[in-house]
C-alpha cells in the first residue's frame, strides 16, 4: 500500500491506496455498509470500514473510497483544521 499525507489550510488528508484486485463500482458505494462484503472468499465481519468512517465523522472527517490509481482501493480520511 502507499500511504500520501496532505495539507491545505482548510483539512489535512490522508490518502491510502492498495494494489488489490479493486472493487465494482457498484459495489464501492456499499463497502461502508456495515456487515457488507465485497467477497466471501477472505476472512472478515464487513465492519472495519464502517467502524473506519465513524470515527471519522466523530473528529468531525470523513472517508472517502475511490478506485486506486494502482487498480485497488483507494481510502482517503479528511480532516477538517480546527
Amino acid at each position: 500500500a502507499d500511504i500520501t499525507l496532505s495539507e491545505s489550510p482548510e483539512s489535512i488528508q490522508i490518502e491510502i491506496e492498495d494494489h488489490g484486485d479493486g472493487v465494482d463500482d457498484l459495489l464501492l458505494e456499499k463497502l461502508c455498509q456495515p456487515y457488507f462484503r465485497a467477497s466471501n472468499d477472505k476472512e472478515g465481519s464487513g465492519l472495519g470500514l464502517t467502524i473506519s468512517q465513524s470515527i471519522a465523522k466523530a473528529h468531525g472527517g470523513n472517508l472517502l473510497l475511490s478506485h486506486s490509481q494502482f487498480g485497488g482501493l483507494c481510502a482517503t480520511l479528511i480532516f477538517p483544521r480546527d
